[in-house]
């Protein structure tokens, strides 16, 4: 996998952004779809 520590921390980081804006509005399913966003595109650019 191409997924490692440094990864996995930016990915935590974007995350928790996304989480903090859409926590008011979001409901769980957005949540995860939106950690699967992150680490895709985070798995992208590294």
């Amino acid at each position: 996998m191409s997924h490692d520590i440094h990864t996995l921390y930016f990915s935590s980081m974007f995350y928790d952004l996304m989480v903090s804006q859409w926590q008011t509005t979001g409901t769980h399913t957005q949540r995860e779809i939106s950690l699967e966003y992150c680490v895709h595109m985070t798995s992208k650019r590294l």
